[in-house]
């Protein structure tokens, strides 16, 4: 894009100096002063592209630094977050393990729970025959 716009403004020059060869049909006078800046204005135009030409280069330049910094700053961005999502799957094996443990643990709790009440409804049943024997008996 940048070499279009030099390209554009380098074909301009040529082609506006080219009719500038031609003065404009005006009285004597008229064209003894237009033959006579005629080199000053050729220069000035001349002068002017070429500051123009130099600005878009510096723009470029500036830009391309710019661009530069912008990818150092995403690259280390990314590299961030390369190392963000590492801990990320660190903590979530982790956060797994301690979740089978638990489960494990409630699982565990949950047979001694089953047991308890295995062998609560057995006792009571055993005492609360034996107790309904000693009371009859009496």
């Amino acid at each position: 894009m940048i070499a279009t716009i030099i390209i554009s403004y380098i074909f301009y020059f040529f082609f506006s100096l080219s009719l500038d060869l031609y003065p404009p049909a005006y009285g004597e006078n008229e064209i003894l002063k237009y033959v006579c800046f005629f080199p000053l204005q050729k220069s000035m135009k001349k002068e002017h592209f070429l500051w123009q030409l130099f600005n878009i280069e510096n723009d470029v330049v500036k830009t391309t630094e710019e661009l530069e910094a912008d990818k150092r700053s995403r690259e280390g961005v990314i590299k961030e977050l390369e190392n963000f999502e590492h801990e990320a799957g660190k903590k979530k094996k982790e956060q797994a393990k301690y979740l089978k443990e638990v489960m494990l643990r409630e699982k565990k709790i949950a047979e001694k729970s089953n047991r308890l009440d295995k062998t609560v409804s057995v006792s009571s049943s055993i005492f609360g025959v034996g107790l309904g024997i000693n009371h009859s008996s009496h």
